[in-house]
């Protein structure tokens, strides 16, 4: 966990690095303390989209009944977990109406299964993970205002423990605070939908807000109908000899190529690009895999749940290079860009790139498996249960 300021704000960095077949609980942990933290009359609204770790479910009922102002939109394809069902059961036990499952009723046939908020397509899933607290203590015990939380971390020991993930918090912006509040959340609780399942739309005006000055942040929303999200931040890229981006996706399916096509041109035009995907089966897409290699990208798999990606570099019309954070829920699949409700997150900050980059990144790639063909890449077991849904 790093902390440090950010002019009139700070942020705060959490990641897991379990143990090749351990687990690392420190983002749930530090998730479960501000929970914890949160005081009377304050108010946390969330949106999970995977719930089995029972600490975290407690620590929600316990500040209810405190007298936080707890409110959740949790994806509705988990309702068939325990741990997650409770949560929508009568106090004392759950949150009552305080809990919503996203998307329609839960159909056991398999027949139904649209269970996002926002996104309305075919098969979708709420799989944003944010926490917004009005107030709770940051990790010196300072009670602050206005927190946003987001990151790759289920709420779960396979996927927020067992594999490694990032969580970014930034205290005392009330911008971004609201924003996501009122342009996303709310939006989630109350199931809005948008004309052909479009939410991101730059041009009317939705799906994208952007946080104060001071924490410089943007945040695009899923699903989006007619771009590729993750290209539009890579292809603002100026490359030169000092061009880096350093890629670590849970998964990077061949629906995507478009955005290896965008490294494979930075890496072509002289900067240094390196890409960390999940080591399970079907994650890395053969045409992906190829495209890479082929380039000369170097390319390594390992046991990971992140979406994050950090580029020091020009971008658009800037004069110098900058240092950028693209974090958030947003994998590089098909689902992801056009069927459910994700995040992508862009911060530009020096401290935190540098943070993510030194003490996250460098120890999952060097904990990765280099890809040498495509065959090797191929190889490998399926996840927990054998589905291959969201992570």
């Amino acid at each position: 966990m790093t902390f440090f300021p950010a002019g009139d704000l700070s942020i705060e960095t959490v990641y897991a690095q379990p143990p090749a077949g351990g687990e690392d609980p420190a983002i749930l942990a530090r998730l479960t303390r501000m929970i914890e933290d949160t005081p009377t009359g304050a108010t946390i609204h969330a949106t999970i989209f995977r719930l089995t770790v029972e600490s975290v479910r407690d620590a929600l009922v316990a500040a209810r009944d405190r007298g936080v102002g707890v409110h959740v939109v949790h994806n509705g394809r988990d309702l068939t977990n325990e741990v997650a069902a409770s949560l929508s059961r009568p106090p004392p036990i759950g949150l009552g109406d305080r809990h919503r499952f996203s998307g329609r009723p839960f159909d056991p046939t398999g027949r139904t299964l649209d269970y996002g908020a926002v996104a309305a397509g075919r098969n979708s899933d709420m799989h944003t993970k944010l926490f917004l607290f009005s107030a709770t203590k940051d990790p010196d015990g300072v009670l602050r205002d206005s927190v946003s939380w987001w990151g790759s971390a289920n709420l779960s020991h396979h996927s927020g423990m067992r594999k490694s993930n990032n969580a970014v918090v930034v205290y005392g912006d009330a911008v971004l605070y609201d924003a996501f509040r009122t342009r996303l959340w709310d939006l989630m609780w109350e199931g809005t939908h948008f004309a052909r399942n479009d939410f991101y739309n730059g041009r009317l005006g939705h799906g994208s807000f952007m946080g104060s000055p001071a924490s410089r942040t943007k945040v695009f929303c899923s699903p989006e109908r007619d771009t590729d999200l993750w290209v539009g931040r890579l292809a603002s890229v100026v490359v030169d000899e000092r061009t880096e981006v350093a890629l670590a996706h849970a998964r990077f399916t061949d629906a995507r190529t478009a955005v290896a096509e965008e490294l494979v041109r930075i890496a072509a035009q002289g900067g240094t690009v390196r890409v960390l995907v999940g080591a399970d089966t079907g994650f890395l897409g053969p045409v992906v895999c190829s495209t890479l290699l082929e380039a000369g990208v170097p390319l390594r798999t390992a046991d990971i749940h992140d979406k994050l990606v950090l580029v020091h570099s020009r971008h658009g019309v800037s004069t110098r290079p900058r240092k950028v954070v693209l974090s958030g829920s947003h994998n590089l699949n098909h689902d992801a860009n056009h069927v459910n409700d994700e995040i992508l997150v862009k911060t530009f900050n020096d401290s935190l790139y540098d943070d993510m980059l030194a003490g996250h990144f460098e120890h999952i790639w060097s904990t990765g498996t280099p890809v040498l063909d495509q065959r090797s890449a191929l190889e490998g077991d399926l996840p927990e249960g054998g589905r291959l849904g969201p992570p």
